[in-house]
């Protein structure tokens, strides 16, 4: 809605220029600090005139500090000369501030006070001023009790208003969340009597945008520092804080010239209904905002809009440009209307891959985007890698479409002009989308409770794994219909409370058969034709009453994880919950009224460890509110969070143990030192994981099993022999190299526990 007293267009231009107020007086600061004498006035032509008002005011007192700070003395009246149509603003800083008189310039007792080199905060010493904008400065401190250098953030002394200092708080609020080598670490957020402030980890160098003023980047190490950035921007998002305003001026770049996200005065939490931002304002920084953001839609600003920003600096860091450039309003238009200059056009030399992946990030539908910053990351390494990557460019059908929304006139011409003469080319775009078309399918899901938000990522026809990159968000909540192609998915149903299931769904082609034992490959045809896929159970918070929390390694700013035994693999590790013991032959009675065939031979106690296929494995653990894991997860959790060879540490297991499995929680030495003891990840069966596998034996070559590839999976904590039954405890039999079986395939020595996300994987 409007303001009041400002039409739709002057709120526009207001929230531009708001939004420009800053990033004029952090220029105008710096050239201040380069000990040049900047006019004033022409930084004022740089902003709509809606807020021309509020920028004097703020590079006025800039000025006058530093002006004062050197000895200089200037008179009200030359200032009065200078710049006669604020007057009023000018005795209004007089009059409230104390700031002139008709002598000189005095030093304020209420801009700045104390604010010099030497003076105290607390008990941080001022060392050396850093910079200063709109809403504050930074300096360069001592922290006096811990003896180390910081960064300390001080609000300007003039009076705030409660959304101000609500803002200025919540920065230091979301930041102190964090934990990553990629972001800025905050240490306190305090006061000093009436004062304000936010501590934070000193960073001694540049920010990326007097690096991209000042040099140009290399393609590839534009890659790698996005790669870095976005991996820091993911952990934030696992956080649930949404950064909003990034950008060049955002990111530090220390000694190393390794990137810092700074900056969170404009974050939000990711699921915060009730925060301060209505539908309308319009926050963050033009030339750096999403689509969603420019159209002042802040109810719709998730933490694809931060891929988006990501997206325009590696832009700028690959071509020097921005993806559109102009007045803040014009610059506003051209993010929700306009597509970027390809980077290639610019610089012939950046790949091809590259400027997918950064087109990618730009695309104006969040939902053609990234659907996380993790997942940019991860394109992104797999290109410096010269691997191929997962996005791929607008096809010609896409780019026509996209030519035709811009130049619709145009294309409304062009278009007859070729009807009339029988027009070929065009029926043959119309025969390419409807080929495309052809084989999705109505897909109907419920959940049990009802209202869930459904994310449905497809797995790869090859590897198995989730694509996020094809993942499909229906706008609506279940029950729904949705159109999806035939393929197997990893399905994430989420409710507004937070609780969310995470679980596998079959869409059949039209001759597939169905597999009634199995609710993941299981489905009903309705009389419309339409496939009715079965409900999904959502289960309640206390799932994981009962389970043990593994800490990821994404928390802490440490380096990637390095996978034993599997050469340069690394991974960033999720927080995530497992069970403390294998599941046993009692929990499967628990859930069906009939047990599988290999039961009822076996006659397994009770007590025991279930031996199931893959598939019935996967049944049950949804059944259970829970899922199967990751192999990473598995080696993540019995190395200790990689700190170990072994759960128990680093010591060979006890030569005595061998013969046969015993009930789940032994052998006792097999135990990972969790408030809640978890037993067995490298003794008695081997465990299923989700995780397609290559090989069979350790010592066989990897083998690319084609399209059966997704049929073998992963097991964990021990080799061939322990799943076909020998229970030894012993460095040749329980190692870290994986091996694959048949997802189809009863073993007598493999059965599985549950793990549980702390956060869904994929967001609906």
């Amino acid at each position: 809605m409007p303001e009041p007293g400002r039409s739709p267009a002057e709120t526009v231009q207001w929230g531009a220029a708001q939004n420009r107020v800053d990033e004029v007086c952090d220029e105008f600061e710096a050239a201040l600090q380069r000990g040049e004498a900047p006019y004033l006035g022409a930084y004022l032509d740089s902003i709509p005139s809606v807020a021309r008002e509020t920028l004097f005011v703020e590079l006025l007192l800039l000025e006058l500090d530093y002006l004062i700070g050197r000895g200089e003395e200037l008179s009200r009246e030359s200032y009065l000369e200078r710049y006669p149509e604020f007057a009023s603003q000018i005795e209004a800083i007089e009059f409230k501030h104390g700031l002139l008189d008709t002598r000189s310039l005095r030093r304020s007792q209420t801009i700045r006070d104390r604010l010099t080199t030497g003076a105290r905060v607390a008990h941080f010493l001022l060392v050396e001023r850093l910079g200063a904008g709109a809403a504050g400065e930074v300096w360069k401190a001592r922290d006096t009790r811990l003896e180390r250098t910081v960064a300390i953030k001080i609000p300007h002394r003039r009076q705030m208003s409660d959304e101000e200092r609500h803002r200025f708080l919540r920065e230091g609020q979301a930041a102190a969340q964090l934990r990553h080598a990629a972001i800025v670490t905050v240490y306190e957020v305090g006061r000093d009597g009436g004062e304000i402030y936010i501590v934070s980890d000193f960073v001694d160098g540049a920010d990326l945008r007097h690096r991209l003023a000042n040099d140009s980047l290399l393609p590839r190490r534009a890659a790698e520092m996005c790669a870095e950035i976005a991996e820091g921007l993911h952990h934030a998002h696992e956080c649930g804080v949404i950064h909003r305003d990034l950008k060049p001026a955002n990111i530090l770049l220390d000694a190393h010239d390794q990137p810092h996200i700074s900056d969170f005065g404009l974050a939000k939490w990711e699921h915060d209904a009730h925060g301060m931002t209505l539908d309308g304002q319009l926050l963050g920084t033009p030339a750096y905002m999403s689509p969603e953001q420019a159209r002042g839609e802040s109810s719709r600003v998730d933490r694809r809009a931060d891929v988006y920003a990501l997206g325009a600096i590696l832009y700028e860091m690959l071509t020097r440009q921005r993806p559109f450039d102009g007045d803040q309003v014009s610059v506003i238009r051209a993010v929700v209307n306009e597509e970027p200059k390809r980077p290639r056009l610019i610089n012939p030399r950046i790949a091809r891959d590259l400027e997918t992946i950064c087109l990618k990030a730009l695309e104006k539908s969040p939902s053609a985007r990234y659907p996380s910053a993790q997942e940019m990351a991860v394109d992104l390494r797999r290109f410096l890698r010269g691997e191929a990557i997962v996005a791929r460019p607008a096809g010609k059908l896409e780019r026509c479409w996209r030519w035709v929304k811009k130049r619709p006139a145009v294309a409304t011409t062009f278009l007859l002009a070729l009807i009339a003469l029988g027009a070929l080319s065009v029926a043959a775009v119309l025969a390419e989308r409807n080929r495309q078309l052809l084989g999705l399918r109505t897909v109907l899901l419920t959940t049990d409770p009802p209202g869930a938000k459904v994310a449905f990522v497809p797995l790869d026809e090859v590897t198995g794994k989730p694509d996020p990159i094809r993942m499909v968000r229906p706008s609506s909540r279940t029950p729904l219909e949705v159109e999806l192609a035939p393929a197997d998915y990893f399905v994430v149903a989420m409710l507004d409370d937070g609780r969310f299931h995470e679980v596998y769904r079959r869409v059949p082609s039209e001759h597939q058969l169905r597999v009634n034992a199995y609710q993941h490959r299981n489905w009903r045809i309705t009389s419309q034709g339409h496939v009715d896929l079965s409900a999904i159970n959502i289960p309640d918070a206390g799932v994981t009453r009962d389970m043990a929390l593994i800490r990821g390694n994404s928390g802490e700013g440490q380096e990637a994880w390095n996978v034993p035994d599997r050469g340069k693999t690394r991974w960033h590790v999720a927080d995530f919950y497992i069970d403390c013991q294998e599941v046993t032959v009692a929990q499967w009675w628990a859930f069906f009224d009939s047990g599988p065939g290999d039961l009822r031979w076996r006659n397994s106690p009770p007590d025991h460890a279930v031996t199931l296929s893959f598939d019935r494995a996967l049944q049950l653990a949804e059944k259970m509110g829970k899922r199967l894991p990751e192999d990473y997860e598995l080696l993540f959790a019995s190395t200790a969070r990689g700190t170990s060879r072994w759960p128990w540490g680093n010591e060979d297991p006890p030569p005595e143990v061998h013969g046969t499995f015993g009930p789940v929680g032994t052998p006792e030495f097999d135990r990972l030192s969790t408030d809640r003891r978890v037993v067995g990840l490298m003794s008695n069966v081997a465990e299923w994981t989700v995780t397609p596998g290559r090989g069979v034996h350790e010592d066989e070559e990897t083998a690319d099993l084609g399209s059966e590839f997704a049929s073998f999976k992963r097991v964990h904590g021990g080799d061939m022999a322990v799943v076909e039954g020998d229970a030894s405890v012993t460095e040749e039999r329980r190692n870290y190299k994986k091996v694959a079986v048949g997802r189809f395939d009863w073993k007598p020595g493999l059965g599985f526990r549950c793990v549980r996300s702390v956060r869904p994987r994929f967001m609906p």
